[in-house]
């Protein structure tokens, strides 16, 4: 993503997040979950999957779109997101045995 594409999405995220976090009934971690979510926008944690979790920051946040329909969405960013405080290695896609990257 280009500078303004992060720093428009580091906005949707920080006007918009609590949106996504307050439809979620695990509420216990939503502050860690969103600050790992700025610190990745911002670069600041240096993922393989960075890509792919920031297009599910933004379809999450992406109002234009019914609500209901990125319920999914924003579960799967939700537990990747969990996923990937508890072990920054943890792997969305694992790696096929021998594939390169």
């Amino acid at each position: 993503m280009a500078p303004d594409e992060l720093a428009a999405l580091r906005q949707d995220w920080t006007e918009g997040g609590r949106l996504v976090l307050q439809d979620d009934a695990n509420g216990d971690d939503h502050g860690i979950v969103h600050h790992w979510v700025v610190r990745l926008i911002d670069g600041d944690i240096a993922d393989d999957e960075r890509d792919s979790i920031l297009s599910l920051v933004y379809h999450s946040v992406n109002f234009d779109i019914p609500f209901a329909a990125t319920k999914g969405v924003r579960n799967e960013l939700l537990h990747v997101v969990r996923m990937k405080i508890k072990d920054l290695a943890w792997r969305r896609f694992p790696r096929q045995p021998g594939a390169e990257g």
